[in-house]
């Protein structure tokens, strides 16, 4: 077996766990611009009391829940186990002179402890590569699901800005109100900065986990059948 293989799987997990912490972020900051958005809509909407109020407040408070799930699944993503690592350089090195030690002790030459070596590799890359593979399977569908939540709050904030829309600008005859006036006419109004929070959620009170070194006294496993 190649243990370049292997060991290019592992990398691609970190590199996918990177890729989920991208999209994680961008979720943040478009769920951050359609809480102002909604919240602002909600505040300055002048009911009339009639079947628009309950039509206005029904998408809205279904634009919350739809905001109240997406942020339920996000901060879901990041209660997952880091990714797992082999153990440091120099950890390997001293496995290694173990090694050769024993088979200089005993029988064996230097090819012999190298494929030992491989063979230990090899193992622990599938290993670890199963268990990350999984948490980043995980974390995934959590912002999927996240994802879909979003996308169903931003088509309600769509129908609560039409009907917003309608009754202040077009039944009551436009708005008095000072400060929608000074909102609507600032173009950087609804642009949000990019939340740190998702580093918060990302430590998660852990540290990161470390593959131990096999014991060289333990026979090689194996390779798989």
């Amino acid at each position: 077996m190649n243990i370049e293989f292997f060991k290019n799987i592992h990398e691609k997990e970190f590199e996918r766990r990177d890729r989920l912490a991208q999209r994680a972020n961008t979720i943040i900051t478009v769920m951050t611009t359609l809480s102002g958005v909604l919240g602002f809509v909600a505040v300055n909407y002048k009911p009339v009391s009639n079947y628009l109020d309950i039509w206005f407040w029904s998408i809205t408070s279904a634009a919350i829940l739809s905001l109240v799930i997406s942020g339920y699944f996000l901060v879901n993503s990041y209660r997952v186990p880091h990714l797992n690592d082999i153990a440091k350089p120099s950890e390997w090195v001293s496995y290694w002179d173990e090694i050769m030690k024993k088979y200089k002790e005993g029988d064996g030459d230097f090819a012999s402890a190298q494929d030992e070596l491989t063979d230990h590799l090899i193992h622990l890359y599938s290993e670890i590569a199963d268990e990350n593979i999984d948490v980043n399977d995980r974390k995934g569908t959590r912002l999927v699901y996240s994802n879909y939540s979003l996308l169903a709050a931003f088509v309600l904030l769509v129908l609560t800005s039409l009907t917003y829309y309608f009754n202040n600008h077009l039944i009551q005859g436009g708005s008095t109100n000072k400060g929608e006036a000074i909102m609507l006419s600032n173009k950087n109004a609804f642009i949000c900065i990019q939340s740190s929070f998702a580093d918060l959620f990302e430590s998660n009170g852990k540290l990161p986990g470390k593959r131990p070194v096999p014991d060289p006294s333990e026979p090689p496993m194996p390779p798989p059948g």
